[in-house]
């Protein structure tokens, strides 16, 4: 048997050059194939696999089918067979990276909508082609995604071989599949079919949109939630996202093979469809399309069977490609044109910065608890003070001219200067200016929250800092917080003291005006929190899992916001009364605080509202798909 450890190790006629990859299931090789004069990728299973017979047989059927193949986004196999008792699979070796390690790059908060239903849709093709030649993957997952550089996508593994770092089901040592990504067919009856690769693929979709799988949790909570719970909607995970792509997974995860897409290709289709879709000519504001029908009856809970015996006996299932899955309602969104400093080489990254900048809603899941959760909902705060008046909404709605680049946050200065956070960089719009000016950030990083303080800039940025910039600058000082993993929110109050939530963490790190470090506020009932504002005399609300959380200057509790709307992100002014947007209903809500009273503000037209700020005057000012800065003056 050969010894594969060293470096250039011979493996009948090839030499192994370095190690691509290692799993339970192989280990995947660089490798120079003597005989063709190429390097390759040469996948080598484990030796006690060519010991088994069916295995064995499979494994060579299967690897004959996938090399007949000559769909472009297959990755071609060059030879298969057994060398010194070990089997092994010859492919084009593909330069790039697979799509899980690029969601664990944008440290799990998910890719650009459009670019993730694209890549989803090259392999819809790659398993259309699989199925139609009598092959099904069973193994469809981010890490049998492998994209190059120019963002072609290649599916690799037809069931031959797998390489998983999470846990699997086997049975007579036999590998089923990756349990964030199965078919709830495949715990309750072993059966895998077209369907299943369908369901698979929508895992992926899912998770490629939002950057988390499904269903969380060990082994034993995903199988069952599998089984048991309804589809998520990414629109809900992820702020940006359409509600029109909540039908497309809710179908593409029915229970019932039957309810769900019947092809990868429907699957495409129908998620290509919800991107494009024209808007509406009624003025009716739009709602998220419904799930699909629940079925008559519902069938107590079954628990998955992790003991299933494969059915690899059974003939696929496979429809013929048909016409594409009927229009699903959509918020659409218009490509920005790129700011002047994006060039071609950057495109990657300003991908992956535009998604992550949005991390304040991949985070927080914008839901009211239950009105029966007593210890967890109070009535809605109210101080006692009048405080100061609240500046009336005149309806008189601008559009500023910000009509290039991604726009991600604003703030406004008290001499009504607007600024808004972009990719790389940040915009400032003076006052009565016409143009505003696109500063580039040195860093190279991205502000995901701003605030405006003391005529200076306040930015979380994407690497996880708090920096101070004074306007028109290119760089500032980092404030000393400690470096978080997922901070979810920022705020400045009126004394100048900075508060960041750190999400993963459950807590709320503060620096007062001058101080040299941080500290962690004492505040219970925190649950992932995530976007926060924070009014002139220190009271925070804060968005997280279970809704709006108040927390009141200088308590150690967090008390819920009652009565309002879904929020998306929030902003307080200068009288500490509360603005929710609703990016699903795509409205702006104010919470008078002095009397407890919400009513809806008079914006007209807004389509995915995701960010808000409020000037000194009392005016509004809304991100609006990521592209148009809307104002909503005040008398």
């Amino acid at each position: 048997m050969a010894d594969l450890s060293e470096e250039g190790a011979p493996f009948g006629r090839y030499r192994l050059i370095a190690p691509l990859g290692k799993g339970g299931m192989g280990q995947v090789f660089r490798a120079y194939d003597t005989e063709t004069d190429r390097v390759v990728a040469v996948k080598v299973l484990p030796p006690q696999l060519a010991l088994d017979a069916k295995f064995k047989e499979r494994f060579r059927r299967e690897a004959h089918a996938a090399a007949r193949l000559s769909e472009p986004h297959v990755v071609p196999i060059h030879h298969y067979g057994e060398i010194d008792g070990q089997l092994y699979v010859d492919m084009r070796l593909i330069e790039g990276e697979d799509l899980g390690q690029i969601l664990r790059r944008t440290h799990h908060f998910g890719i650009e909508q459009k670019r993730a239903v694209t890549l989803v849709g090259q392999v819809a093709e790659a398993l259309h082609a699989a199925h139609r030649a009598g092959l099904v993957h069973r193994d469809v997952k981010p890490s049998n995604i492998l994209v190059t550089d120019t963002d072609f996508a290649y599916l690799i593994d037809f069931g031959i071989v797998r390489a998983s770092e999470e846990e699997t089901l086997t049975a007579s040592g036999m590998t089923m599949g990756t349990v964030s990504y199965m078919a709830p067919e495949q715990f309750t009856s072993g059966v895998a079919d077209v369907r299943s690769d369908v369901y698979a693929l929508t895992c992926v979709l899912f998770e490629a949109l939002t950057g988390r799988v499904p269903f969380p949790g060990d082994l034993k909570k995903k199988s069952s939630a599998h089984v048991n719970d309804p589809p998520p909607q990414p629109s809900r995970e992820r702020r940006g996202v359409t509600p029109a792509l909540d039908a497309v997974i809710a179908r593409g995860m029915a229970k019932d093979p039957d309810r769900r897409y019947q092809s990868t290709i429907e699957l495409a289709d129908a998620a290509r469809a919800a991107l494009r879709a024209p808007v509406p000519e009624s003025t009716e504001t739009l709602r998220p399309a419904p799930l699909p029908p629940a079925p008559p009856t519902r069938p107590a809970p079954i628990q998955p069977r992790l003991d299933a015996q494969r059915t690899d006996h059974l003939p696929p299932r496979v429809p013929q490609r048909g016409p594409a899955a009927p229009h699903v309602p959509y918020y659409p969104m218009r490509p920005p044109r790129p700011p002047w400093w994006q060039s071609r080489a950057a495109a990657l990254v300003v991908v992956l910065i535009a998604v992550i900048a949005v991390v304040v809603a991949v985070i927080v899941v914008a839901t009211s608890g239950s009105s029966d959760d007593d210890d967890r909902r109070v009535d809605s705060p109210r101080t006692g003070q009048a405080g100061p008046s609240v500046p009336l909404q005149s309806g008189r709605q601008t559009t500023l001219p910000f009509d290039y680049g991604t726009l991600m946050n604003v703030a406004v200065g008290p001499d009504n200067t607007v600024y808004v956070g972009s990719i790389l960089a940040y915009f400032e719009l003076p006052e009565r200016a016409t143009t505003p000016t696109a500063v580039r950030l040195a860093d190279d990083t991205s502000p995901t929250a701003m605030s405006v303080y003391d005529d200076m800039l306040y930015m979380l940025n994407l690497d996880g800092t708090v920096r101070v910039i004074a306007p028109g600058a290119n760089r500032g000082t980092t404030l000393p917080f400690e470096t978080m993993k997922q901070p979810g929110g920022m705020a400045v109050d009126g004394d100048g003291t900075v508060y960041v939530t750190d999400t993963i963490n459950d807590r709320i790190l503060m620096l007062e005006d001058g101080a040299s470090e941080s500290v962690e506020m004492r505040v219970e009932g925190l649950s992932r929190p995530g976007a926060m504002a924070a009014d002139p005399a220190g009271n925070l609300y804060v968005m997280q899992q279970t809704g709006i959380v108040r927390v009141a200057a200088g308590a150690e509790e967090a008390t819920a916001v009652e009565g309002g709307p879904p929020a998306t992100n929030i902003a307080c002014d200068r009288a500490g009364n509360l603005y929710v947007v609703d990016g699903l209903a795509g409205s702006v809500t104010r919470l008078t605080v002095a009397t407890g009273e919400w009513d809806e503000l008079p914006f007209e037209n807004l389509e995915s509202p995701y960010n808000i700020a409020v000037g000194d005057d009392g005016s509004v000012y809304v991100v609006d798909k990521l592209e148009s800065l809307i104002r909503l003056e005040a008398e």
